[in-house]
């Protein structure tokens, strides 16, 4: 698999879709392995959900088991990323708090505290005096108490996957940007390359990273991937003075209470080095791919802001985006090979997008080359049996 001359007239042996933190890792890690990987992006690198991501490197919001012990094993790595990727990526130490606001809530993050403790997390139940100690600007009358953890950290999205993509450049990758690819081809049950407008690009091996667009690109090669998506709104406010120490969500984003036909309005939060805070959000599933903002959801998810933090009363919002964020009915990623289809692997529908992002891209390199891989990833096959339904929209967060 040298990466030698393949742009001179031959083809690469791996072809990546999408360029956003996911797609990015993995086609960095094929190049770093040797394999002669081509990148490709429908718009710029980490135009789509990626970009609209706030950073947060969590643990707290993890599904349990297996996507526990991954995610911890990733988020150990983030300690040398910059120095591996020789980039600095805004990286920094934080902690996080689930805010809890009724009952239900309450009783729901007590079961999830005890789990991340059991596996080592440093993760505490805290009433809501306690909490307002670590955020003052917390309303007396916000919450009843929080989840927290002290082992996270954020870091900025951009520079991870442009740091991924230079890197990779230096090891034979080649990027192309503003290339959608509309197909995925496939002859006597392998993948055999995709269709693009710059023409057809032959590959052994295609790893579909495309987040919400996945599912689409999916059907070219004749799956029904279980991808669905939440059109997520979110907003950053100009820079403010030091508002919030740690990245504050909702604990309501672990109730499943919003059918598919209505808007579902929660509250994260995060605010940049640079003082802007970042504010979300309002998410609805849809079967639109839409990057519009809507005018009843941006007003609501200043309301929800405002009513945690007075502070933010008088804050300017500078920008707001929405962006189609894809997810999976049953909270696990689509991983790994298909059934029916050789050479053809799915990496999407993952939860907290960024902590997964260096171990999600070594695991894939590992499927191409050949590397021994955990019996237990079978759980998350992109061909497991799943009742698909009009579902509750229960994804954690679509910004995170």
């Amino acid at each position: 698999m040298s990466k030698e001359g393949w742009r001179e007239g031959g083809s690469p042996d791996a072809v990546v879709i999408g360029g956003g933190l996911i797609g990015s890792s993995i086609a960095f890690h094929l190049a770093q392995a040797g394999v002669r990987t081509l990148l490709i992006e429908q718009g710029d690198l980490a135009s789509g959900a990626s970009g609209a991501n706030f950073g947060n490197v969590q643990v707290a919001d993890t599904e349990f088991g297996l996507s526990l012990e991954l995610t911890l094993q990733s988020y150990a790595r983030f300690a040398s990323l910059e120095a591996e990727l020789d980039c600095a990526l805004g990286y920094r130490r934080t902690g996080s708090l689930l805010l809890i606001e009724n009952e239900r809530q309450r009783a729901l993050m007590k079961q999830r505290a005890a789990m991340l403790q059991a596996a080592g997390v440093r993760a505490s139940l805290l009433t809501g005096d306690e909490a307002r100690k670590l955020e003052p600007h917390l309303a007396p009358d916000s919450l009843i108490g929080a989840l927290y953890n002290c082992d996270e950290g954020n870091l900025d999205p951009f520079k991870l996957v442009h740091a991924y993509a230079r890197r990779g450049r230096e090891r034979g990758l080649e990027v192309w940007t503003h290339t959608p690819v509309s197909g995925i081809e496939v002859r006597e049950g392998h993948a055999v390359g995709v269709a693009t407008p710059r023409g057809r690009v032959p590959a052994a091996w295609v790893i579909l990273a495309a987040g919400a667009w996945s599912r689409e690109l999916g059907r070219t090669a004749g799956l029904a991937l279980p991808v669905q998506w939440v059109h997520g709104e979110a907003l950053i406010t100009e820079p403010l003075p030091p508002t919030a120490r740690n990245a504050l969500t909702s604990a309501v984003f672990f109730e499943a209470t919003e059918t598919a036909q209505e808007q579902a309005v929660g509250f994260c939060l995060r605010q940049r080095p640079a003082g802007n805070v970042m504010i979300g959000e309002a998410a609805r599933v849809t079967r639109r791919l839409s990057r519009e903002t809507t005018a009843t959801a941006l007003p609501a998810i200043a309301a929800a802001a405002r009513r945690r933090l007075p502070v933010l009363r008088r804050a300017a919002v500078i920008r707001a985006w929405g962006i189609p964020v894809a997810f999976v009915p049953d909270s696990r990623p689509l991983l790994g090979a298909v059934d029916g289809v050789a050479g053809l692997l799915v990496a999407t529908g993952l939860k907290s997008t960024i902590i997964l992002t260096p171990l999600v891209g070594e695991l894939v390199a590992g499927m191409v080359t050949g590397a021994a891989q955990d019996p237990r990833l079978a759980e998350f096959s992109p061909s497991r049996a799943m009742e698909e339904e009009e579902i509750l929209w229960h994804s954690p967060s679509s910004v995170q």
